[in-house]
């Protein structure tokens, strides 16, 4: 009997015993090994029934999962209409609460503006009635002292153009004696060398 010393020495000696055991070795291996893999492979392999009980059960569960896709989207479709109907409800209510604030706001303005314009509107008549009566008071002063100028002034206008009369006529008396003297000095004169 040879024990394992031995057989790695005639081992190495030998090249071509050693390659035979290493090609016997392999193929025991690779028959165990493939014998192995087989039978896990077997357990894990599905058989034709099985693939299509797994189709069936597949397209079974696609149609039903096409169902309810269907029911959601026609779901989902009330509810979004449903929605766009709340949503133009609440796009009119807004609509007119907004008209109702700028209407409840403009009549606001609208009145301060109207209360504010006749306060000033009553202010500027007191102001102007004030001025008026003050004019009037200066207009009425002024006109008092022209009226007592205006009849100094005629008093005095009265005077120098009486005084201008009595003069002109004075005037006029002394132009026609004279022109009456002249005259007679001329017919006498005349009358004498006539005669």
């Amino acid at each position: 009997m040879i024990d394992l010393k031995q057989f790695a020495r005639l081992l190495e000696e030998d090249e071509e015993g050693r390659g035979r055991i290493a090609e016997i070795l392999a193929s025991e291996i690779a028959l165990r090994n493939r014998r192995i893999i087989i039978e896990a492979v077997l357990r894990e392999v599905a058989t034709k029934e099985d693939l299509k009980e797994l189709e069936e059960r597949l397209r079974g569960e696609l149609n039903a999962t096409r169902k309810d896709l269907a029911e959601v989207e026609e779901r989902l479709r009330g509810e979004l209409n449903a929605t766009r109907k709340d949503l133009a409800e609440v796009e009119e209510r807004l609509r007119r609460d907004l008209k109702e604030y700028v209407d409840l706001r403009f009549q606001a303005f609208e009145e301060k503006f109207d209360q504010r314009m006749n306060g000033m509107e009553e202010k500027l008549y007191g102001e102007l009635r004030s001025m008026e009566e003050k004019l009037d008071q200066r207009m009425n002063g002024m006109e008092g002292r022209f009226n007592e100028r205006l009849s100094g002034m005629e008093a005095k206008f009265n005077e120098r153009f009486s005084s201008l009369e009595k003069r002109f006529e004075l005037l006029t008396r002394f132009t026609v004696a004279t022109f009456v003297g002249i005259m007679l000095t001329l017919v006498s004169v005349v009358l004498t060398r006539l005669l």
